[in-house]
């Protein structure tokens, strides 16, 4: 089991050893988050459901029956509900709690989510872990990889029961492709 435990080749300085194919960025090196099957991949095409704020309505509208096609800007893991779910590199809990407290349009439907800052190659990054039914953090802790953070759920703009794992430039906010060690 990797309770708590350090993976020594997840550190602030380690560099990429390769590019991603499609975006050209660098490839960020990640303790695994689960053992659960990922699901949906970074850059997957396929149909999405497309939502939108609705000015007249004050909420969200969900659009699954129109376009909707997209790329995927994170993996999923498939899990069922209440997976231990673990930090996937040494940083800071930024923030905790449900998305839905953000104002339209930078709620994304990660439901309840974990942000954690990280570093890699220099950089500062953004890790989100969504869609959770615990929490077991706090803001501001300080996590190791392995480091339990939350429970795999089914919350916000689901279509069932995973994690969410999305990689951030800190900076920019712009997803990135991650592999893990």
């Amino acid at each position: 089991m990797m309770e708590n435990t350090p993976l020594p080749n997840i550190q602030d300085g380690a560099t990429s050893p390769k590019k991603h194919p499609i975006t050209g960025q660098d490839v960020i090196i990640l303790a695994r988050p689960t053992t659960c099957p990922i699901s949906s991949t970074f850059l997957e095409r396929g149909r999405l459901w497309t939502w939108h704020w609705s000015q007249t309505d004050k909420k969200w509208i969900n659009e699954k029956d129109g376009e909707g096609f997209g790329y995927h800007k994170g993996l999923d893991f498939k899990c069922p509900v209440g997976t231990a779910i673990r930090a996937v590199a040494p940083g800071k809990i930024l923030k905790i709690g449900w998305e839905s407290d953000r104002k339209p349009p930078v709620d994304t439907g990660f439901g309840l989510r974990i942000i954690q800052t990280f570093k890699f190659a220099g950089k500062n990054y953004l890790a989100y872990y969504g869609h959770l039914s615990e929490i077991l953090v706090r803001e501001g802790q300080e996590v190791q990889p392995g480091e339990v953070v939350g429970e795999s759920g089914n919350t916000g703009k689901s279509s069932g029961p995973h994690l969410h794992l999305e990689v951030r430039d800190a900076v920019v906010y712009q997803p990135h492709p991650v592999e893990f060690a």
